[in-house]
């Protein structure tokens, strides 16, 4: 490969990666990453809705020797608000549940990071007109605000 190709894919990657970025919001929180998942899951169960999965990154890394500050994805959702949504656009399902990310930064600081839903739902189809999208957007934002204390 030229030096040229090399330096053109390697821009190619970096505005991709920005591109991917975009798509997501990140929200600091008041608490500490078991705090904001207590407080998620408290949040979820208040509202009946379900936590599929919770997958502690942190955890999976020590089982392989690698260190990693707390990280934690969380899949949770309920059918009432992505029922809807996958019925209008099936791609919707790529989206849902919805998943947060709850991690610690090199300071301690800690973040809760989430898909932005009106750019990736007009992605797979569903444009924010469609009231899903808003109603996902309130729980989500809901549910962040839980979770950060």
């Amino acid at each position: 490969m030229t030096p040229t190709k090399l330096a053109a894919a390697i821009i190619g990657c970096v505005l991709a990666a920005s591109a991917s970025l975009a798509d997501v919001v990140t929200t600091r929180a008041n608490v500490s990453v078991e705090q904001a998942l207590a407080n998620l899951t408290a949040a979820a169960e208040a509202a009946d809705a379900t936590i599929f999965a919770v997958i502690d990154h942190q955890k999976g890394a020590e089982s392989i020797g690698v260190e990693l500050r707390p990280t934690v994805k969380v899949i949770f959702g309920h059918p009432q608000f992505s029922t809807p949504a996958i019925a209008a656009s099936q791609l919707m399902g790529l989206l849902l549940p919805l998943e947060m990310l709850i991690w610690e930064d090199a300071d301690g600081v800690v973040y809760l990071s989430v898909p932005e839903i009106d750019h990736e739902a007009k992605k797979l189809g569903l444009d924010h007109a469609h009231p899903s999208v808003e109603i996902i957007e309130d729980a989500l934002a809901m549910m962040v605000a839980a979770a950060a204390g």
